[in-house]
């Protein structure tokens, strides 16, 4: 490990606090950083992070490659060039569609009076949590803010964004705590902005009919994401103290346990024994 700070982010928060401190530990790149891409992977990052950039800042990174598949060495030569500079390399007919996706999001962004031309796109923010073992380094991009407070994040999908769907994404992934710590972040730079912070989580379908469903936390969902977000800063604070070795971070046990049957495995038994009589 180099002698750089261990930051937590919400991305790290989720399996700290939904698996157990081994796995946040195996996915920090400062720590266990024990995980690869696959191709798959990296292109399906590569999409998601191109749709951002079209609309967040005008694509002003986004490179078009006139070719039918990464397939020729040539193309292959021109993706990588890409890459080494900074830029995300789309084939002609992936940012034919992402360009559809783009304009439906920021049609969606316009019918609730919000213009990305008016804030800052794409910042890194570093800022300390209080906790019991002393402030805790955390870290996060915010998709896009303003002056007044507004959050904007962008969540792409293949899936279904009915309201239903996306609060269920948004509980079930570190995208609830980002409600918490991005406020938390922008209050750290503009104190002003306290008590005024607003996150609109942007949940858009990146496959036709390109739906977009614009929605906010409401009480009982900031508090959930409030007390994951703090729970997971004293675990954190807790176990850096111990240590960046893998001895610090905890399994999720330490010696066999005895497990159970979920409830709807014994229903469907007994109805299985019921209709086998």
């Amino acid at each position: 490990m180099t002698g750089e700070t261990p930051a937590l982010s919400p991305h790290i928060a989720h399996p700290l606090i939904t698996e157990c401190p081994r796995q946040a530990w195996a996915e920090h790149r400062l720590l266990g950083n024990c995980f690869t891409l696959s191709p798959q992977q990296i292109a399906n990052r590569e999409r998601g992070s191109a749709l951002h950039n079209l609309v967040l800042e005008n694509g002003n990174r986004v490179v078009e490659v006139v070719a039918d598949a990464w397939r020729t060495a040539t193309v292959k030569h021109t993706r990588q060039e890409a890459r080494e500079l900074g830029q995300i390399p789309m084939l002609s007919k992936d940012m034919a569609e992402l360009k559809v996706v783009a304009a439906r999001i920021n049609a969606a962004l316009a019918e609730v009076g919000i213009s990305l031309d008016q804030g800052t796109a794409e910042e890194k923010f570093h800022w300390h949590e209080a906790s019991a073992h002393g402030d805790v380094l955390c870290s996060g991009v915010i998709d896009w803010y303003d002056r007044n407070g507004t959050i904007v994040d962008l969540k792409t999908t293949e899936g279904s964004v009915h309201p239903d769907a996306c609060a269920r994404a948004l509980v079930e992934s570190a995208s609830i705590m980002q409600d918490c710590a991005y406020r938390n972040a922008l209050v750290s730079k503009t104190p002003g902005l306290a008590g005024r912070t607003n996150v609109l989580f942007l949940f858009a379908q990146s496959k036709p009919p390109y739906l977009v469903t614009p929605v906010t936390c409401d009480g009982t969902m900031r508090h959930i994401a409030e007390t994951r977000w703090l729970r997971a800063v004293e675990l954190w604070a807790k176990c850096l103290a111990r240590g960046t070795g893998p001895e610090a971070w905890p399994q999720h046990v330490d010696k066999p346990i005895e497990v159970s049957a979920p409830g709807w495995v014994l229903a469907r038994e007994l109805e299985a024994e019921v209709m086998g009589t």
